[in-house]
């Protein structure tokens, strides 16, 4: 076995220089994340042509949002704690998680899928009216909600086996994956939603679902995806086994995915919360920086993408050390992701700030929207570096199996401190608009300074084996 694990060993990983195994582990999942913020586009374009005219079909859609992002965060949390716990085990030479990981996760997920199922399909009415959906913009909501509900299942199992493709740095099947899924949903997008295709020389009939059509292009896609992994581990591509065995099912392995990626799921559904208070404050000043913020949020994926493409890279490499006893290379590894990170959105976000007044006039949305939007950009994108040093700090938190200092700073920027400064400056010193983005730059700045510091002292505690991590 010790052999196995030195074949599967990524150049480079456990000496030499840092920066270039951390890119090289990045670079597919960022592909990986540009395909998918093109699906993201191009997908809403689709779903807006059924009827321009009608705001219901895109509202109603939107209203199932916030159930999609609650799949997304548990699916997410599993993603991180079977990475986690695959890097640290590799690093380690752990055979009991090459044989018995794979089937304690898919079983975590069999328990999510069936949850989700249950109660989706025998509440589909009171969730979707819950959300605040009502007339067409319930009926396309709902329509969507059913259709697109067996996503989670395969989207669950999809993270369990993506998570491990991650942990072991098995970076560019990673990116298959994303990709195959994305490709695909674009392509059966206006098969499935139009009742037929004009392109000109040629017409193709269509199915005319609408909102159902995009949902069922959807899962198809994620089916497919989820195909292409199971073939992965099937033709034995990995150095983790699935041997498809129930007495594999380890409750402690369980616990210790749940412990640490589980964490990463509430941090998620934190900021989600957040922002609907956040936007009722805006609403209160202007409604219409509601909008503007939304706009600038798109842009802004443009630039956390990277930060979240090295995280993910980070979780790998201190994983993978951390199992190994390379301790200094684990804080190494901390600080050289954060210079990446850096570098890259120094560049990116300078380029939104120049450029920022063709960027959202090119929307062509009104005055006021692109002033918001434009001012928006250049107050908090010259912060954004604050940002990357609470990404980074929080994914080696969740690589180290110690989140919990990852959760609570995500907590303090996203509630404890943005909330309460927002409604300070926008109600107490009547700041409007700009107490909006002042209350922004006090959270990056004050969670940045936080993050940082918790983990030096963090990393001392590590190199002398007092830190309680996830054992």
């Amino acid at each position: 076995m010790s052999n196995k694990f030195d074949r599967s060993q990524i150049k480079g990983m456990f000496d030499g220089p840092i920066i270039p195994v951390i890119m090289k582990l990045s670079m597919p999942i960022l592909a990986g994340m540009v395909f998918q913020l093109f699906y993201t586009i191009t997908d809403t374009a689709f779903i807006n042509f059924i009827d321009p005219s009608n705001p219901a079909i895109i509202g109603g859609t939107g209203y199932v949002f916030p159930i999609i992002f609650v799949a997304m965060a548990l699916g997410n949390g599993l993603s991180v704690g079977m990475s986690a716990l695959v890097a640290k085990g590799i690093g380690e030479k752990d055979e009991g998680i090459i044989f018995k990981t794979a089937e304690s996760g898919l079983f975590i997920a069999l328990i999510l899928s069936i949850l989700m199922y249950f109660f989706g399909y025998m509440f589909s009415e009171e969730i979707v009216k819950g959300l605040g959906a009502q007339g067409d913009f319930f009926k396309f909501g709902h329509d969507y909600f059913i259709y697109i509900l067996p996503i989670s299942g395969f989207m669950f199992m999809g993270n369990v086996l993506g998570g491990i493709l991650q942990g072991e740095g098995l970076m560019n099947k990673f990116m298959k994956f994303m990709i195959i899924g994305t490709l695909l949903n674009i392509i059966l997008d206006p098969f499935f939603i139009f009742p037929e295709l004009n392109f000109g020389i040629i017409k193709l009939p269509g199915f005319g679902l609408d909102v159902k059509g995009a949902a069922i292009a959807t899962v198809i896609g994620q089916v497919v995806s989820f195909i292409y992994l199971v073939s992965v581990f099937i033709r034995k591509q990995t150095l983790v086994t699935v041997e498809w065995k129930f007495e594999h099912v380890t409750p402690s392995i369980m616990k210790r995915v749940i412990k640490i990626g589980f964490p990463q799921s509430f941090g998620q559904l934190i900021m989600s919360g957040t922002f609907l208070i956040m936007n009722k404050i805006a609403t209160s000043v202007d409604p219409i920086i509601v909008t503007s913020s939304s706009l600038v949020g798109r842009m802004e994926q443009l630039v956390y993408m990277p930060i979240f493409a090295v995280a993910a890279g980070t979780i790998t490499v201190v994983g993978q050390n951390l199992g190994r006893g390379n301790l200094d290379r684990v804080e190494k590894t901390w600080k050289s992701s954060m210079l990446i990170s850096a570098a890259i959105v120094a560049v990116t976000s300078s380029l939104f700030i120049i450029f920022a007044d063709s960027i959202y006039g090119a929307f062509k949305q009104s005055e006021t929207v692109t002033f918001y939007a434009v001012t928006q950009t250049r107050v908090i994108m010259p912060f954004m570096l604050l940002s990357v040093v609470v990404i980074i700090t929080r994914s080696v938190y969740q690589a180290i199996g110690y989140p919990i200092p990852g959760l609570l700073i995500t907590a303090l920027r996203f509630f404890i401190i943005v909330i309460p400064v927002m409604a300070f400056m926008v109600y107490v010193l009547k700041l409007g608009f700009m107490g909006i983005l002042y209350s922004h730059l006090v959270a990056m700045f004050l969670t940045a300074i936080i993050a940082f510091f918790w983990m030096k002292n963090s990393m001392k505690k590590l190199k002398a084996g007092t830190l309680n991590t996830i054992k």
